[in-house]
């Protein structure tokens, strides 16, 4: 083998084993969650990532997930007559999805850097 055929198959495994080991980590499944269904990224049987929930009553949130919580950027649907939409960064206060005020926000990009 010349030195031209030894970097492409060292290259082709590394990206294998970085393929593999991405794979491993988040994987995008359906499962049923929390009295609705979850689409997403996984980790260790709970959201955990990108994701998408749609409870059986129709509430449904689109964003990123935590250790199977709402955490981060999202889009909140309620569910009813009278359904509203929140966008914006979330958290879960007690058992109930919480949307940051723009103070909050700011609070938490200042503890991150």
């Amino acid at each position: 083998m010349n030195k031209h055929s030894n970097f492409v198959a060292g290259l082709c495994l590394y990206l294998l084993a970085g393929l593999f080991a991405f794979n491993s980590y988040a994987d995008e499944v359906t499962i049923e969650y929390q009295g609705g269904t979850y689409i997403g990224e996984v980790v260790g049987g709970v959201p955990h990532g990108q994701g998408i929930w749609t409870h059986l009553n129709q509430k449904k949130y689109v964003g990123e997930f935590k250790d199977g919580l709402l955490n981060g950027q999202g889009t909140w649907k309620s569910a009813g007559m009278d359904s509203r939409i929140f966008n914006g960064r979330f958290v879960v206060s007690g058992r109930k999805p919480k949307k940051l005020t723009k103070a909050e926000e700011k609070k938490e990009k200042r503890r991150a850097e």
